[in-house]
């Protein structure tokens, strides 16, 4: 039997807010411990390359209760190469919690939903998308320029909160500790000039001739796990963000990120 949790009614403010919104009720937790049930992540928008392929999703909320999710920098520059990802083990009540928006949302009924509004008031902003996973598969509704402009639709109100949730959740939890990275995404694209850039040769697991095009303008990308993934990890842990290397005459930048559970390697 799969463990559930009795979930609590979200406020009453919150209901009454709410238009087809659906009544929360139980939702059951896989038994897998690993399984992820939870995804939020900021897509597209006038952004980096990194923030536009394949960004590092905000948080994972796993069965067992962990919530994954991006510490920020060091306040340094240039920052380390690789981003820092924390754990929190979060209790039975913040898991409720959260579930209950999810219920509220409507997630469980909704195989993909995108909600455009706030495209007329603003421009070159960033979508966010809330995955849902369970045993009939994912169920992801995206909010363009969520928490930008006041939109007061039922579903759209609720996802600020259930995002505004999580990073109470994030920001106050007693203990954190760091996420285990043990596989990578590496984003190889053409290096530029700066008077902070290191460039040094290319002693990396992996040859540019392994990598594959993932968008115009020559970016590319490999996923490493297992023995690459380490060195690779060894390497970048004495690396920061300027730091580019050279391959047969050409200096190029990597761009690297953990993979977390339930994502592929490259886009």
């Amino acid at each position: 039997m799969k463990p559930t949790i009795t979930l609590i009614m979200v406020l009453a403010v919150a209901g009454a807010a709410c238009d087809n919104v659906a009544t929360p009720d139980t939702l059951p937790l896989p038994d897998d411990p690993d399984a992820v049930v939870l995804e939020v992540r900021h897509e597209g928008g006038f952004a980096p390359i990194e923030f536009v392929y394949n960004p590092l999703p905000a948080y994972i909320l796993l069965a067992d209760g962990r919530l994954l999710y991006q510490r920020p920098q060091i306040d340094i520059f240039p920052s380390p190469m690789l981003p820092s990802v924390q754990q929190v083990q979060l209790g039975a009540d913040g898991v409720a919690q959260v579930l209950d928006l999810v219920q509220a949302i409507g997630l469980p009924d909704i195989t993909e939903e995108f909600n455009n509004d706030a495209s007329a008031f603003v421009a070159d902003a960033s979508t966010t998308a809330i995955t849902y996973f369970d045993a009939a598969g994912s169920h992801k509704f995206s909010i363009y320029a969520l928490g930008i402009t006041d939109n007061r639709s039922g579903r759209v109100e609720l996802a600020q909160r259930l995002t505004a949730l999580l990073d109470t959740l994030a920001g106050t939890a007693q203990t954190s500790e760091p996420y285990q990275v043990d596989r990578l995404q590496i984003l190889v694209t053409e290096a530029f000039e700066h008077e902070l850039s290191v460039t040094q040769p290319w002693n990396l697991p992996f040859a540019v001739a392994d990598t594959r095009s993932v968008a115009q303008g020559g970016v590319r990308c490999i996923a490493l796990d297992g023995t690459a993934a380490q060195q690779a990890l060894s390497i970048f842990a004495e690396a920061h963000q300027l730091t580019f290397f050279e391959d047969a005459g050409s200096v190029l930048r990597l761009i690297v990120r953990p993979l977390l559970p339930g994502e592929a390697g490259c886009p």
